[in-house]
């Protein structure tokens, strides 16, 4: 072999093998038998997979939220928890409706910055964005939303500026409330109608949520631009509503449900993403992979 064609096999290789893998986690925040064991196994998943950080669906410290910066909760909630290496990263948090209420969740973000070691607490405003640029991959945006100010037209009118001015050639948005869900709370009719129609314009490819204290994947299997995941049973459970269920026939939407104490496991390669629920013994129960729907939008657009 050649150099030059070394060189390029080395190239193809490197650009084969780029990746980013993170975990999603909601509805954390509640100690006891349920939050230990998906704390072990995402760990695992973490080290397995070489996660680089973490996003949460939100409810990250039940009942009430914290009441400061120093609140016992930080330590026993978090930092003694999720104890294993997979997961002691960088946790990209948004707020749930149990954490606004104490002090409308005003000391998680006051908290920005806090680490205990390799595990550290990002949450900048309560709403934000970042990205992140593996080799190969292209950038990668993630839109952190804080849903339970999903009426306000400013957040609203932040979200749409971000993704209209985005380059990212994917992009991730999170938040705690669902847009589509057929478990008891069951979707927002705030983020179904306001925030869906941009995530579809702008090729949004995965809307991460929590609240349903489930597992579940919900798409259009006509158009599977964005695919609404929820990953909500970190620390507690709850069945599918038959009501909310319904609601998503209607909409002729599909879903895979699962009762099960999990978390989900993202892989973006490429223009490819692997998404999978593994529970609290570490088992994979459930996977799909997308491809980006970016690919071929003209994007900044």
């Amino acid at each position: 072999m050649g150099l030059i064609s070394a060189l390029v096999f080395t190239i193809l290789l490197a650009l084969i093998e780029a990746k980013v893998s993170f975990i999603a986690i909601g509805d954390w925040g509640s100690p006891g038998r349920m939050q230990k064991s998906v704390a072990s196994s995402s760990g695992d998943w973490g080290s397995n997979n070489n996660a680089d950080f973490v996003i949460t669906t939100g409810d990250n410290f039940y009942e009430n939220g914290v009441s400061s910066t120093t609140d016992k909760q930080w330590d026993n909630t978090w930092n003694r928890v999720y104890t294993k290496s997979g997961i002691r990263k960088t946790w990209y948090a948004t707020l749930g409706n149990h954490d606004h209420r104490t002090h409308d969740g005003d000391d998680q973000v006051k908290a920005h910055g806090k680490r205990y070691d390799n595990l550290r607490w990002y949450m900048p405003k309560k709403y934000y964005t970042f990205s992140k640029k593996p080799e190969g991959t292209g950038v990668i945006q993630f839109i952190a939303l804080d849903t339970d100010d999903r009426y306000s037209s400013t957040q609203l009118k932040w979200f749409q500026q971000q993704l209209q001015e985005s380059k990212a050639r994917w992009i991730i948005v999170y938040g705690h409330h669902g847009t589509y869900s057929s478990g008891p709370h069951g979707g927002s009719g705030t983020m179904e109608s306001k925030y869906r129609p941009l995530m579809e314009k702008y090729k949004v490819a995965l809307y991460f949520q929590g609240h349903d204290h489930n597992m579940e994947h919900v798409y259009n299997p006509s158009s599977r631009i964005v695919d609404y995941v929820t990953s909500g049973s970190a620390a507690k459970l709850r069945s599918q509503a038959s009501g909310e269920l319904k609601y998503l026939t209607r909409k002729r939407l599909y879903t895979k449900f699962f009762k099960t104490n999990a978390f989900a496991g993202v892989t973006i390669s490429g223009d490819r993403a692997t998404v999978e629920f593994i529970d609290g013994r570490g088992k994979r129960f459930y996977s799909f992979t997308k491809t980006n729907p970016r690919v071929g939008f003209s994007i900044g657009k």
